[in-house]
């Protein structure tokens, strides 16, 4: 019912490209904390971002534990964080930034519950009445 709305869709739409923009920037500071900002811009953050949202539709473990990882180092592998200590670096990396991820999804998740007005135990109903057939239509 949010999304039907214009003005919310919108302002969904607004801060869905927020996070996603503020996303490439986290690369970037990833990679200086690590020492390889000089491998790893801010079009190659997003590669990384784009690879990595690719793998997750690949069938997985819950929060996509090892896939993200996976696919976080072979993105990191096409950029040049490959060989010697940039091995363990890539690990680092890959580590950090799932977590870093799921801590910005997980709170702009719940910002938007917050504003929608949902708890968590009316998200579980309401999950049941859709898988169950009771709540089509409302």
């Amino acid at each position: 019912h949010t999304l039907r709305d214009p003005r919310r869709l919108f302002g969904v739409l607004a801060y869905t490209f927020v996070i996603w923009t503020m996303t490439g920037f986290m690369y970037i500071w990833l990679a200086t904390a690590l020492g390889v900002e000089h491998l790893i811009g801010y079009g190659e953050g997003m590669g990384i971002l784009v690879i990595t949202m690719l793998a997750t539709a690949l069938p997985a473990p819950p929060g996509f534990a090892g896939v993200y990882e996976a696919a976080a180092r072979g993105a990191l592998l096409l950029f040049g964080v490959a060989g010697g200590h940039l091995d363990a670096v890539a690990v680092a990396y890959a580590l950090v930034i799932h977590w870093w991820q799921f801590i910005v999804q997980s709170t702009s998740a719940f910002y938007f519950l917050w504003v929608d007005g949902l708890s968590l135990d009316r998200v579980r109903q309401l999950m049941r009445q859709a898988r169950s057939g009771e709540g089509a239509g409302s």
